[in-house]
């Protein structure tokens, strides 16, 4: 069978795991640019053709969130502009550059975010760690991970608020380290 996956290189196989990752920030970023409006998935659509399109336009290492949320502005903007025509929606280009620069910097904030929740869960002793992804990986209940481990349900919601809370400590710490 001829496999179109094997024929693409490491480079471009790369950038189609990006993009793939960012598919529900460009969603949710398109749909607070239409307010709600039925288009966002044709938007999306029409967007992704276009950036696989412009694929090789594309600077590795550069940021391909920008990149792409930028395309997903110019088709969101293309998509106002006709139903403009139809009388069916107001278009105000003032408010989605507005919206672009939030979603970017509410998506780095993440980023940075979940960056320090990694590095904190690597800092955490093996015990801990065990018991947090016992729990929070596997689709257990936590009556089930309990008796899998041998503590009862309170001793184990009594260690995960213990974790949990010494995480939550780590990545402020961290998060406010990175600042400084």
């Amino acid at each position: 069978m001829n496999d179109p996956i094997r024929k693409l290189s490491p480079s471009q196989v790369a950038f189609i795991e990006e993009l793939t990752a960012i598919q529900g920030s460009m969603k949710r970023f398109c749909i607070s640019i239409l307010a709600g409006d039925q288009g966002a998935e044709d938007v999306i659509q029409e967007a992704n053709r276009v950036i696989l399109e412009k694929a090789n336009e594309f600077e590795p290492g550069t940021n391909l969130q920008a990149w792409a949320f930028e395309i997903v502005r110019w088709q969101a903007m293309a998509y106002c502009k006709r139903r403009q025509r139809e009388n069916k929606l107001l278009f105000n280009t003032e408010l989605i550059d507005s919206l672009l620069e939030r979603s970017l910097q509410l998506d780095a904030r993440q980023a940075e975010q979940m960056g320090a929740l990694a590095s904190c869960i690597e800092k955490l002793d093996d015990a801990d760690r065990s018991v947090l992804r016992g729990r929070y990986w596997s689709e257990k209940t936590l009556a089930e991970f309990s008796q899998e481990i041998g503590r009862t349900v309170d001793a184990l919601k009594r260690a995960l608020f213990k974790i949990r809370k010494q995480l939550r400590a780590c990545v402020r710490q961290t998060l406010a380290e990175q600042k400084n």
